[in-house]
Formats: C-alpha cells, structure tokens, sequence
C-alpha cells in the first residue's frame, strides 16, 4: 500500500482520507510548518475584496470580518469552510491549486478582468507568492495583512529511515518544500500544487 503524506498545516478533511484510502493509499499528516500568530491593525478602508489565502487566516481574522461589506473570497473549500462559524459569506472558493491559478481562472470568468480594484491578501507572513507580481499581473492594488507567521517544525531525522520506501509526498507550497525536502528520499514521488511549490521542486531538483 503507497503511503500518502500530506504536509499540510491542518490535518486533510476525513472525508478526502476516506477518498484516499478507498483508492488503496494510507495518509499520514506530517505538517511541514507551524503556526505564530501576529498582532495585525486589518484596516480595510478603500478595500473591495478580501482574499483569505488559508484556514489559519481565516480563522485568525473572522471575527474581525463581520463588518466588512465587500467581498470575500477564499483560495480553497477548506478555508471558505473555516469561516462558516463567523456567518460570513465567500463570494468566491478557489479549488485548492493555489493562489495564482485560482485568480487566474477567476479572471477568465470575469470576461479578462478581475471584479476587484483593491485586493487586502490576509495570509502568513511569508506569501507563497509573490505579491508584485499578483498586482501586476492582474491589474489590482494588494495590501498585504500578515496574520501568523510560519516556521519549519522540526523532525528528528531518523524519522525517513521508520517510513516506508512507497510513498508520495503532497507540498502545497515552496517553504513547505523546503522544510521536509531532507526527508525525501530517492524514489519518492513529489507533487506539488501551486506555482510556489513548483518552483522550489525545480530549484531543488527533485524528480
């Protein structure tokens, strides 16, 4: 049995591992960074859309959203989902790909351009993307809100000798990459979701 490793910083939703284990893998949550919050002024004056770029976020900043009354969208359903205790309505749900190419087929929808002039990107401290190019590439002003910031959590090294050799490695970003990238071993396989991940593969060379 390929065993699945998810490095997420929340656990995957039940519903996904039952998915997985019924197409034969075994998941393990191995989260490959953890969580410092911020003390962030979220002044969203002359703000039309609010992007909410992780659970961790959403969660950080919910309460704080209620008067908002622009839009909101989310970069996944696991993040639209975390603000379902606050009452709030997410005006747009990303698939999980990533930041970048969720904007992008939200574009597309949008006849060319996207329905925001000023975006606030409430996130980490650390963006898996960057933020320039964002604004630049799809015409809008970002202000960036860093509500937590995010460190490499720290495994004992012995711990790639206890997996197993059959295993696929899951990173939805690049400085998740770089955490675990010592625990990757030859014949492992690497998928990566979203532009950042994808460029740190490259960087590190890894098949």
């Amino acid at each position: 049995m390929t065993l699945l490793i998810d490095t997420r910083m929340d656990a995957p939703p039940m519903d996904w591992i039952k998915e997985q284990r019924s197409c034969g893998f075994e998941v393990l949550h191995l989260p490959a960074l953890e969580m410092i919050p911020l003390k962030t002024n979220l002044d969203l004056n002359g703000v039309d859309v609010v992007f909410l770029a992780s659970p961790r976020a959403a969660r950080l900043v919910g309460s704080e959203l209620k008067g908002f009354s622009g839009s909101i969208w989310t970069v996944g359903k696991t993040t639209a989902a975390a603000l379902q205790s606050f009452n709030l309505k997410v005006s747009e749900v990303g698939g999980g790909e990533g930041a970048f190419f969720f904007l992008n087929s939200l574009r597309d929808c949008y006849n060319g351009k996207l329905p925001a002039s000023v975006l606030a990107w409430i996130s980490a401290e650390e963006t898996a993307v960057d933020l320039s190019e964002i604004a630049a590439e799809f015409q809008v002003k970002v202000h960036h809100f860093p509500v937590y910031r995010s460190i490499f959590k720290k495994y004992d090294p012995l711990l790639k000798n206890t997996l197993p050799k059959a295993k696929t490695w899951l990173f939805y970003s690049g400085r998740a990459l770089d955490s675990l990238a010592s625990l990757i071993t030859e014949g492992d396989i690497v998928q990566c979701f979203g532009k950042s991940a994808e460029q740190k593969k490259k960087v590190l060379n890894i098949d």
